[in-house]
């Protein structure tokens, strides 16, 4: 079996119409390829990198699970 090169990026509505997985290579800037996707407009969102609020400047690690979730807002 061989070893992961890639982290999973899991996105799902309201940022996309649907839910969405990415595999991003290792090494790869994780800002510079969530800039690159077409999100929904007017949403804003949190990155989770394995769990841990991330702001996006991160170096992806093989086996890393991140997620875009929306920020919820309210009064």
């Amino acid at each position: 079996m061989e070893p992961l090169n890639f982290a999973s990026l899991t996105i799902d509505k309201p940022l996309f119409s649907q839910k969405r997985t990415y595999q991003i290579p290792a090494g790869e800037l994780l800002l510079t390829f969530i800039s690159n996707l077409k999100i929904n407009p007017g949403y804003s969102f949190i990155i989770l990198v394995n769990g841990v609020i991330h702001d996006g400047n991160y170096y992806v690690q093989a086996g890393d699970e991140i997620h875009c979730l929306p920020q919820i807002t309210g009064g």
